[in-house]
């Protein structure tokens, strides 16, 4: 008898760990909001002020991680999608569904904090 990984995976094991995964969603978002702040307090002490633009291109600091990890959840809701088209898992769709919801997050977020940005940078909240 072969052996199949797809056979092997035992669906309620995983969704359970799922379930579980969902208590921690607090402290992920906690150590998000440490980051943030951590990311304020030492880019407002350490790094130097622009000349031009003076303190409103430390968003810049915000602006540029959210748009990568706004990047790197829509390839995680890309490798779901076409993994969930082949194997049809109930699991897939419901990472489908989160990693989407936390890209359209991240891609909020980009858009608010590059709103800012452009508007300290050039006078205009669009170019």
């Amino acid at each position: 008898m072969r052996f199949n990984l797809i056979n092997y995976i035992n669906i309620n094991s995983i969704l359970n760990f799922y379930y579980k995964l969902k208590n921690y969603f607090d402290f992920f978002i906690f150590y998000l909001l440490f980051i943030f702040v951590f990311n304020f307090y030492y880019f407002d002490l350490f790094v130097n002020i622009d000349k031009n633009q003076g303190y409103s291109y430390l968003i810049i600091f915000i602006h540029l991680p959210v748009a990568w990890f706004m990047f790197f959840y829509f390839g995680i809701c890309f490798v779901f999608n076409v993994l969930y088209y082949f194997f049809r898992y109930k699991l897939l769709k419901i990472l489908v569904e989160k990693s989407l919801l936390i890209s359209i997050f991240f891609t909020l977020f980009t858009i608010i904090t590059g709103m800012f940005w452009g508007k300290c940078s050039w006078g205009t909240y669009w170019v």
